[in-house]
Order: C-alpha cells, then sequence, then structure tokens
C-alpha cells in the first residue's frame, strides 16, 4: 500500500476494519446471508483493487454460508428431500446455461427479464411457512433445471462480460 495514495486502510488502522468486516458479517448473516456485497462495498471503500477482493469476498462468503448452513440444519430448517429434488437437475442444467453466449443486447434483456420476475416473486409471494415437513412437488425437477439453466446462463455471461472491463482501483471510480 505504498503506491501514495492515502488508503482508507491506513487512516482507520487494522482493528477498525476488521470490526467492520465483523459487523458485515453479523448483519448479513443474521438474515441468513453470507455478505458478499458488504464485503465488496469495504473493499472498495478501503481501495483495493477487485482483482484481489472478488477472491477475498468469496472466501469470506462462503465461510459465513457455511456457518448459517450449519445453523439452520441444526434448527431443522434443511429439507434434504427437497433440495435434491432441485439440485439433482439444477446442477447439470447450470452448467449447460453456461454454454450459450448470446449478444450483449439479448444478455442484457433476459438479465432484466430474470431480476424482474425475481422481484415481482418476491413481491406477490405469500408469507413464508416452515419447510421442515415439505414434500417435493412433482414439478421440483423441471424447476430445479429451469432455475439452473438460467443461473447458469446469467452468471457463466455475466463473469465472462467482467473480464473485458476496465478495473476501478478504489471507491472513487478512477480506472487503473
Amino acid at each position: 500500500m505504498s503506491t501514495g495514495k492515502l488508503f482508507m486502510f491506513e487512516v482507520l488502522g487494522l482493528p477498525y476494519v476488521l470490526i467492520l468486516f465483523f459487523l458485515i458479517a453479523t448483519l448479513y448473516s443474521s438474515v441468513g446471508h453470507g455478505g458478499a456485497s458488504g464485503y465488496l462495498a469495504l473493499f472498495a471503500i478501503l481501495g483495493v483493487a477487485s482483482s484481489t477482493s472478488a477472491p477475498a469476498a468469496l472466501v469470506l462468503n462462503v465461510f459465513v454460508a457455511v456457518i448459517n448452513f450449519y445453523n439452520y440444519y441444526r434448527a431443522g430448517f434443511f429439507p434434504a428431500k427437497l433440495f435434491f429434488s432441485f439440485a439433482v437437475t439444477s446442477i447439470p442444467s447450470a452448467f449447460l446455461g453456461g454454454f450459450v453466449h448470446p449478444s450483449v443486447r439479448t444478455y442484457q434483456l433476459l438479465l432484466g427479464a430474470a431480476l424482474l420476475f425475481a422481484s415481482a416473486r418476491m413481491l406477490i409471494a405469500p408469507a413464508l411457512k416452515p419447510v421442515g415437513d415439505s414434500q417435493p412437488s412433482q414439478y421440483m425437477w423441471l424447476y430445479g433445471g429451469l432455475i439452473g439453466c438460467v443461473l447458469g446462463f446469467i452468471f457463466r455471461n455475466g463473469w465472462h462480460r467482467r473480464r473485458y472491463l476496465p478495473e476501478s482501483d478504489s471507491f472513487t471510480g478512477r480506472l487503473s
């Protein structure tokens, strides 16, 4: 960090930065998330390059998500039958969806449609009830395959397109 720039890390110091990461992890995990977007935001504020912050945020996110999973599993909120009815078709479908390479405009339209669908689903969804005794529907295999294919398509193509973007090295958005 001796590039001559004044980094927020140098201003705050290690103890305060660690406290901020802990707060992000605590707040996100309290609602069942891993906190990747919070870590990325903090890394950006601290002036860490995205080539470094993205893998670090992934590791932190997985760590917190594993702890969350363990707590939900222990509390009985992980129905294995329901999970496997999705996983059996969604994982191979995500792999196949990643092989589709549309134009930038088509990708943007499909991503927008997927986000609008997810938003609408959240707004009109009935209150969730515990899933401890839920039985898989006959359509779960189809839903799992469809969800997997869409997510594989969106994430693979989004990651592929990300490689060609100029890198911003700090919160200010200055390009390197």
